[in-house]
């Protein structure tokens, strides 16, 4: 394999050259001009004798800024390798093509990428020139690098949620086709026993029929629903999630697959559940818990009690929690919804209130929480008991993966205008075929050129396919 030469070649082009002579050609002219690339020819000392106008628009040079270079003087030095084996192999093969992507310098300075097709007609007597078509795909390497980025970060938000929650997909009449290793490892089935099943294999019979007539009823709209469930193992333990199910939809609105996140909150509802049974457990579990907790007067909101767990990770002590309301940990510009909230909990029937707030800790930081609130007697006070888990980090990962998929769906649209350069170089060719003027060597390059570019359209096309069924449709939970 020859190197690329430390010197290029040079060498006067002859004025009388074919490939000079072939370019007058009224009928060639015309079909090159209205080419939606560029048209190059290049001799057998690898200088530029022609290049049509549309060539000079995606280089910048004409025949009085380019001067003597070569060809392979324009190409950045870590592509003129590749580009030198492509020569290599076509002054080997008369009548050959060979394709090649590589970065060449514009007339500005700054360097474009080029996807080129080289044609060796040297040895036709008639043009005896390489023949290089090529466009400019700069937008379309942009566009990939970007498009490649984003799916390495989609990874990474996945593999984060994937090691922090219990992740499942199902089609739109819920059957699985996704679990993760969470899932199996909390229901105790194997992948292979879970996938082509329905959530009732771990459906524990716990909840009535009209809770989950609610939940189908919201995801099928296409809006998300958050709850809890309780869940039977394979090995007929219980264990209790808390579940966000999120619809995807199609371009008609209508959802195409379900995507659940669980967290684990059987420790949460153990607490709770043992609490409502026996008070004199209410210490212990309270104030050992690892979830923040405390106990609300429901007419003053001032706290009752609090635990450690609300300490460290609020920052304020103990003792500040007694003299504080529920207000002091709320923004300010949240307060308004404390009165609406609860007024709503006074109506309740001392049901399980499941809420999101910000709440404000001491240093000023602002977290999302998700609260579960119950009904109960404190002292003889009419109380509420709040358990509240921190969710910030939760929603961050929610949000980045929501916008990656918008990322890849603009991305999608993006690719799908590419088409349109080699169809407009299409419907360009055929007023030509139509032409009674066009003599039959004429016709035979016309026909070379449609189908390069029918080629380079199925290619598009593939490629577009390719890229539009994103990682996220197979593994998002």
């Amino acid at each position: 394999m020859k190197t690329v030469p430390n010197e290029p070649i040079k060498s006067d082009p002859s004025k009388g050259h074919p490939g000079r002579q072939i370019t007058d050609n009224i009928n060639f002219r015309k079909l090159i001009e209205n080419s939606y690339g560029g048209i190059i020819l290049i001799d057998k000392l690898l200088n530029v004798i022609f290049r049509s106008h549309s060539a000079e628009r995606i280089t910048g040079w004409n025949t009085k800024s380019w001067g003597n270079k070569t060809i392979m003087e324009n190409i950045h030095l870590a592509d003129r390798e590749k580009v030198w084996v492509v020569f290599s192999e076509l002054a080997k093969s008369p009548g050959g093509s060979r394709g090649c992507i590589f970065r060449s310098e514009h007339a500005d300075g700054h360097y474009v990428w080029l996807e080129c097709v080289f044609t060796n007609f040297l040895t036709d007597p008639d043009i005896e020139a390489m023949l290089c078509n090529c466009r400019d795909i700069t937008g379309k390497q942009h566009a990939d690098e970007f498009l490649h980025q984003s799916l390495k970060e989609l990874s990474d938000y996945k593999y984060a949620l994937d090691e922090s929650a219990i992740v499942s997909i199902t089609d739109q009449k819920g059957i699985i086709n996704y679990v993760n290793d969470s899932f199996c490892r909390i229901s105790k089935y194997s992948r292979e026993e879970l996938i082509g099943q329905d959530h009732r294999i771990i459906n524990s019979g716990y909840h009535d029929k009209s809770y989950i007539r609610n939940l189908w009823k919201t995801i099928a709209t296409g809006k998300i629903w958050k709850g809890e469930f309780r869940n039977k193992a394979k090995d007929g333990s219980f264990y209790w999630v808390y579940a966000t199910i999120v619809p995807f939809l199609n371009k008609r609105g209508k959802p195409y697959q379900y995507v659940s996140v669980r967290f684990d909150i059987s420790i949460r509802k153990k607490i709770i559940i043992e609490l409502e049974e026996s008070e004199k457990k209410y210490s212990e579990l309270f104030h050992l818990s690892p979830l923040p907790m405390w106990v609300i007067n429901l007419d003053t909101l001032q706290f009752l009690d609090v635990n450690k767990a609300t300490v460290t990770h609020y920052g304020h002590s103990r003792e500040q929690f007694l003299s504080m309301t529920l207000k002091d940990i709320w923004p300010d510009d949240e307060r308004d919804k404390l009165a609406t909230y609860f007024k709503e909990d006074k109506q309740s029937l001392g049901e399980t209130i499941l809420r999101t707030a910000v709440h404000k800790k001491k240093n000023g930081d602002l977290i999302n929480v998700e609260v579960q609130i119950a009904r109960i007697k404190f002292n003889g006070i009419l109380s509420n008991l709040v358990i509240a888990t921190d969710v910030t980090e939760r929603l961050k990962y929610i949000r980045a993966v929501e916008e990656q998929n918008k990322k890849l769906r603009e991305i999608s649209w993006l690719q799908s205008h590419v088409v349109r350069a080699p169809l407009a170089r299409i419907m360009g060719l055929i007023p030509l075929l139509k032409d009674a003027k066009t003599n039959n060597m004429e016709r035979e390059k016309i026909l070379d050129f449609l189908n390069s570019s029918a080629v380079e359209l199925d290619e598009i096309i593939k490629d577009i396919t390719d890229k539009t069924v994103v990682e996220g449709d197979r593994t998002a939970p």
